[in-house]
C-alpha cells in the first residue's frame, strides 16, 4: 500500500506523510552523524548503518524504495499542478530522479538544530517515525518572522508517519528535542539533491 502525502498549507511546499509503512527493523547505533555543521550537540545525532545483507535491512530497503517511487511520481506530475510550487523548478519535476538512500538517525535527548532554511544543494527532504517518537521530537515549522514563539506547524511523531518538504524560501524549520525525553527520535532520513532534476 502507498504513502498518503498532503500538503499542509497551500502556499508553502510542505506535506504530511502517512501510512508509510514499513517492516520492523532492530536498528543498531554506528557512530554519530557527521552533517559538516558545527552544531555543539552533533554527537547525539547517532547514525545507524544499514546492511545490504541482513535480510530485515534488506525488506525495509526495498518497502523504502516503494515509497519513493510512488513520491517520484508524485512530485512529477502533481507538484507542477502548484501555482505556488510551479515557480520554484518550472517544469523540471517532472524528470526527477531519487537516487539517493535512507539515513536511519537516532536523536538522543537534547539533540536540536535552531531555525534553519537547508542550504541551496538540498532539492527536498522527507523524515519518517521508525516508531512512536516522543512528541518534543517534531520538526518545527516556522514563518520568516523571528518573533514568533510558536511554529506554524509540527510534524507528526506517531511511527510510519513524517513529513516532506521542498526546500523553499518559506520552509524554515527546526527540531527541539527536550532532554528530559526518556527516549530518542528514531526516524528515516533522507536528502533529495539538485542532481535528481538536472
Amino acid at each position: 500500500s502507498n504513502m498518503i502525502i498532503t500538503q499542509v498549507h497551500n502556499e508553502i511546499p510542505v506535506w504530511e506523510v502517512t501510512d508509510f509503512d514499513l517492516p520492523h527493523v532492530d536498528w543498531t547505533d554506528s557512530g554519530h552523524l557527521d552533517q559538516g555543521n558545527n552544531n555543539p550537540v552533533k554527537q547525539l545525532r547517532r547514525h545507524c548503518a544499514i546492511d545490504p545483507h541482513n535480510k530485515s535491512h534488506a525488506d525495509f530497503t526495498s518497502s523504502w524504495d516503494n515509497h519513493i517511487a510512488y513520491l517520484e511520481n508524485y512530485l512529477s506530475e502533481e507538484a507542477e499542478n502548484n501555482e505556488f510550487i510551479k515557480p520554484i523548478w518550472m517544469g523540471r519535476m517532472k524528470n526527477i530522479k531519487i537516487d539517493t538512500k535512507p539515513d536511519i538517525l537516532n536523536d538522543l535527548p537534547g539533540f536540536n538544530m535552531s531555525r534553519h532554511i537547508d542550504n541551496r544543494f538540498v532539492l527536498g527532504v522527507l523524515i519518517i517515525n521508525l516508531q512512536d517518537n516522543p512528541d518534543s521530537t517534531c520538526t518545527n515549522f516556522w514563518s520568516n518572522n523571528w518573533v514568533d514563539n510558536d511554529p506554524w506547524y509540527k510534524s507528526p511523531t506517531k511511527k510510519g508517519t513524517g513529513v516532506f518538504m521542498l526546500n523553499s524560501w518559506n520552509t524554515r524549520h527546526s527540531i527541539e528535542i527536550s532532554p528530559n525525553e526518556s527516549e530518542p527520535r528514531l526516524i528515516g532520513y533522507q536528502t533529495i539533491n539538485i542532481p535528481a532534476i538536472v
